[in-house]
């Protein structure tokens, strides 16, 4: 009987121990930024990169956006802005889609989009690890590794004029992919949640479309303008300039004699470096642009002339409903609404114009209302605005 009852004993212990190796945990902590960053470092490497992968990013317990990326393809589903649409290149070029629009050409917003994950990490997660100083800072950072779960916790605290603010994350990875962070942003009363989903066996497929490369309307031609100021001194108020920067280029819109034209003008690196030491608090600061601007040649003109619909195809639509205008593929951009009538803003292949239309019959301006309960007013008038400058550059 003695025998028998050391025996279950013996087996007891023997369970126990092997309950405690299966389940055991590693931890690791860590305290200051020099010995946390490498564990941060460590634990999101690669996730920016990461491709397939699918983001699904929830504010304070609401879904805000969905984003996968997979290759040269990416979807982006705005809950928050009701947009949802494609970005993907085709033909050598990038391309936006609208969820049930044809594609149209653009650049910037590829690129842009396509660090989505990266700005995500740097916003909350990794960039503040960056810090070259941890002045005013405390760094403190948990790393667990069980059953196959690493989780690293982190927390950066600040206080400021009596106010005491934290950034604390939790990271969680599986199978050596992170599969999920939440971060708890507090300042003061304010705190807000937000939770990042990654998922990785994922596809993006595009909607079936059809590519309208409107480039073979662009034609290079000799500017009629030799600098930008040449173009500048043309304008009854100079502050009426509308530009953007694009990589190296300044690229403006102008049109005369009837044709439409982009200009672009080349910065060079020391140019560039000249344009942001200019001080944009500063009382002068328009008048030092503007003169900046001025002095640049100007390097390329685009004439897009043919782009734009014509007089008589514009004037097919005066006195029909403005219906007609998004049923031949036409978007809505905006709307004014006044007791007179509605003014409406439209985009196609590129070019924006603009639409003055009739109020519906019974149309109550007060009411909740679409620019679709717009669209069944009478189209007045309908003329070319401009070049859509989610367009530009023009090449």
């Amino acid at each position: 009987m003695k025998r028998n009852r050391w025996l279950l004993v013996l087996l007891s212990l023997l369970l126990l121990a092997g309950c405690s190796a299966a389940s055991s945990e590693k931890v690791t902590k860590a305290e200051g930024l020099k010995e946390c960053k490498p564990l941060v470092q460590e634990f999101y490497a690669g996730l920016a990169d990461a491709d397939p992968v699918r983001m699904t990013t929830t504010m304070n317990g609401s879904v805000a956006t969905i984003f996968t990326r997979d290759g040269e393809k990416m979807h982006v589903e705005d809950l928050m802005n009701g947009m949802d649409y494609y970005l993907f290149k085709e033909n050598g070029k990038t391309w936006y889609m609208a969820k049930g629009e044809e594609p149209m050409k653009e650049d910037v917003m590829y690129e842009f989009t396509q660090q989505s994950v990266n700005m995500a990490l740097s916003l909350f997660v990794t960039g503040i690890f960056e810090a070259e100083s941890e002045e005013g800072l405390s760094f403190s950072a948990v790393k667990m590794e069980k059953d196959g779960t690493v989780t690293l916790e982190t927390s950066v605290k600040a206080s400021q004029d009596g106010t005491d603010a934290e950034i604390a994350t939790t990271g969680t990875k599986t199978n050596g992919s992170v599969t999920n962070i939440t971060v708890h942003f507090s300042s003061g009363e304010t705190v807000n949640e937000y939770v990042y989903d990654f998922a990785y066996d994922v596809s993006v497929d595009l909607p079936e479309h059809t590519i309208k490369d409107m480039s073979q309307y662009y034609h290079h031609v000799e500017s009629p303008y030799a600098t930008m100021e040449d173009y500048l001194a043309t304008l009854e108020d100079r502050n009426d300039f509308n530009y953007i920067i694009y990589s190296d280029q300044i690229v403006t819109l102008t049109e005369k004699d009837g044709r439409y034209y982009q200009l672009t003008a080349n910065i060079s690196e020391e140019e560039y470096q000249e344009l942001e030491a200019l001080d944009m608090e500063a009382e002068d600061y328009q008048e030092k642009l503007l003169a900046f601007i001025g002095k640049l040649a100007v390097t390329d003109c685009v004439d897009y002339s043919d782009a734009v619909l014509s007089a008589e195809a514009m004037g097919e639509y005066v006195g029909k409903k403005a219906t007609e205008l998004l049923n031949d593929g036409f978007e809505s951009m905006g709307y004014s609404v006044s007791e007179e009538g509605s003014t409406m803003i439209f985009a196609k292949d590129g070019m924006e114009y603009e639409a003055e239309v009739t109020l519906p019959e019974g149309f109550d301006i007060d009411a909740d209302f679409e620019a679709e309960d717009l669209a069944e007013g009478t189209v007045l008038t309908l003329r070319f605005l401009s070049a859509s400058f989610s367009a530009l550059p023009l090449e």
